[in-house]
């Protein structure tokens, strides 16, 4: 790192234990970081646009588990401002398409990226972000040809994107809601956290 133009990243949150196991419903789903400590963007932070915009980066993983009847699956990320903090899907950052896991499994890993960036600032809660990243269910485990694999991208593919969030409040703390919903509800398809990291690239 050079140092040429005073960017930072800074970690900004980092947690490491393991969470409440999440049963997704169906839309808007459920909050996949149940009992983590709230996801904190400090007020104020998006403020930088052009060449050196500011931007985050969360960055996590746990375990995911579907049943013999799969249903599809669709990951989102949502913000709120509201205090106390409280999962609500009120600000759609980015999502996933909906997707069907490619086989049941009893427990494999996940990682997921969500790259959020700002694209065009205003004042009050009226400001543009970008959010694009990737969802992997890594279903054979370690030493595994990339096939056996499954990602799923943020945004879904498609030949044009559009920012699903306009209304990024400049001057307010904001919450941040990795989210999973399902197609069908059922009991046995689940996601347990096991990390989460925030970066804040400013």
């Amino acid at each position: 790192m050079s140092g040429f133009t005073q960017t930072t990243n800074e970690l900004l949150y980092a947690y490491y234990g393991a969470g409440t196991v999440t049963t997704p419903t169906t839309t808007p789903g459920s909050s996949m970081i149940l009992g983590y400590p709230p996801v904190i963007v400090p007020g104020g932070f998006m403020s930088n646009n052009g060449e050196h915009s500011s931007s985050l980066r969360l960055i996590g993983g746990g375990i995911f588990i579907a049943t013999a009847t799969v249903p599809t699956f669709q990951f989102n990320l949502y913000a709120t401002t509201a205090q106390p903090a409280a999962w609500a899907a009120t600000t759609l950052i980015g999502q996933t398409g909906a997707i069907t896991a490619p086989a049941a499994t009893t427990g494999c890993p996940f990682e997921m990226e969500w790259n959020i960036g700002l694209r065009t600032l205003a004042l009050g809660a009226a400001s543009t972000v970008v959010c694009w990243g990737h969802v992997r269910l890594l279903y054979a485990g370690a030493g595994t040809v990339e096939s056996t694999n499954y990602t799923a991208t943020v945004p879904a593919p498609a030949a044009t994107y559009t920012p699903t969030c306009t209304s990024w409040p400049m001057d307010q703390q904001v919450y941040l809601w990795p989210t999973l919903s399902l197609g069908s509800a059922t009991a046995g398809n689940t996601t347990t956290m096991e990390w989460l990291k925030l970066y804040g690239e400013n």
